[in-house]
């Protein structure tokens, strides 16, 4: 049980969180297989290279980023864990557990990360999994046409700060030999997708479901997310490999392409349904087969989120300009905690962002363009499906 006095300092961590930050809390960075810019106010990290040079440039690059949130959440975890009958240990074989489902490429990456960040393997690999093991974060995600007939893919991150990871927010691309390239809006350290987009206009958000079943055997769920990305192009090949793979937690994801396409999944480790039919938006509850109610302030606060979303949806016919779409992220925000928005436009292969104030909602968003998400010039390269090793079976 959290003792009062905890409380009122994770309380007081989160209210000195919120407004833009002071400075900029990356340096630039230039090298081989790693290059950190400013686009306006967001970081923005472009990896090359094989698995474990991109893991260890990413290390490099972030290393006092990674080992600040590294203290401000893996420690605290594991200090809450030491607590409990199994102690540090239970945490770890349920992070082993997971780990062993990483391809091989992936945890070439990971002992990258380790090496170029200066933590240990296991550290390392820890930050991958928590977000498996503790559930801490809540979403808020609307689907909508622009007045042009765009799909417009908006979503809300929201997720405790500690008073640390509201300066920590950036975007980082990924360029493998024969994989999509992918752009991720993440945290220094994390190498999986919570939000993010491959340069054929492919979108993902996932959205934490809670009170309902988990399981513990399968890659973490961010990887198997930068997997679909890095290996689909489309909606339905992604909510095709998302029903063939082994899911860890339950988790609304929402889904958009290129092609105009849009679509949500409930991901449980039973299965992966449609629930809740052409409902345009979702948060942190499910809407199909398997749903439960809770008397839980998350439970009520996702049931809020949704409801203010589908009501808006509704009074603007399912057509929303891009700052009315950015009016109503900032409606459906919490006062505290939202770290991330951001909106996808898919069709243009266009991210709109911001990251570095809290409530990031209410802007001003920055736009990242093709170019500097993919490469300027280049277009889409064919991948001609999973690699052996893309854990379509694992």
């Amino acid at each position: 049980m959290i003792h009062p006095r905890d409380s009122l300092r994770m309380l007081a961590a989160e209210l000195r969180a919120l407004g833009p930050p002071r400075g900029r809390p990356f340096d630039p960075v230039r090298t081989r297989h790693a290059a950190l810019r400013y686009r306006g106010r967001v970081p923005v990290l472009s990896l090359t290279g094989e698995p474990r040079e991109q893991g260890r440039a990413q290390g490099r690059a972030l290393r006092g980023p990674i080992r600040a949130l590294k203290r401000a959440y893996l420690d605290r975890f594991l200090a809450s864990w030491a607590a409990g009958p199994g102690g540090v240990r239970d945490y770890l074989e349920l992070s082993g557990r997971l780990l062993s489902r990483l391809t091989p490429e992936e945890g070439q990456e990971v002992a990258g990360l380790a090496e170029g960040a200066g933590i240990g393997r296991e550290e390392a690999g820890l930050l991958q999994t928590f977000l498996d093991i503790h559930k801490h974060f809540f979403c808020s995600t609307l689907a909508a046409r622009s007045p042009g007939g765009r799909l417009l893919l908006g979503r809300n991150l929201d997720f405790p700060s500690f008073g640390v990871a509201q300066r920590f927010g950036l975007v980082v691309t990924r360029d493998r030999p024969g994989r999509h390239r992918v752009a991720s809006v993440t945290w220094p350290g994390l190498l999986g997708v919570l939000s993010g987009m491959n340069e054929t206009g492919l979108s993902l958000a996932v959205m934490v479901v809670y009170f309902v079943e988990d399981a513990r055997d399968g890659p973490p769920f961010p990887l198997l997310f930068r997997r679909v990305l890095e290996e689909e192009s489309g909606v339905p090949g992604a909510a095709a490999r998302l029903r063939e793979a082994p899911a860890t937690n339950s988790n609304n994801v929402a889904l958009a392409d290129g092609r105009g396409r849009a679509a949500f999944l409930e991901i449980r480790p039973s299965g992966v349904t449609r629930g809740g039919g052409d409902l345009p938006a979702r948060t942190n509850h499910f809407l199909g087969p398997g749903r439960r109610f809770s008397l839980h302030p998350v439970y009520l606060s996702s049931h809020l989120r949704l409801a203010c979303l589908s009501t808006l949806h509704r009074r603007h016919g399912g057509v929303f300009t891009v700052p009315a779409l950015r009016r109503a992220l900032a409606r459906a925000a919490p006062p505290l905690g939202n770290l991330q928005s951001m909106i996808f436009v898919p069709e243009a292969r266009t991210l709109l962002l911001c990251l570095d104030r809290v409530p990031a909602a209410r802007g001003p968003f920055e736009r990242l363009s093709p170019d500097v998400l993919f490469g300027r010039g280049r277009r889409p390269r064919p991948v001609p499906g999973p690699s052996p090793h893309s854990g379509r079976s694992s």
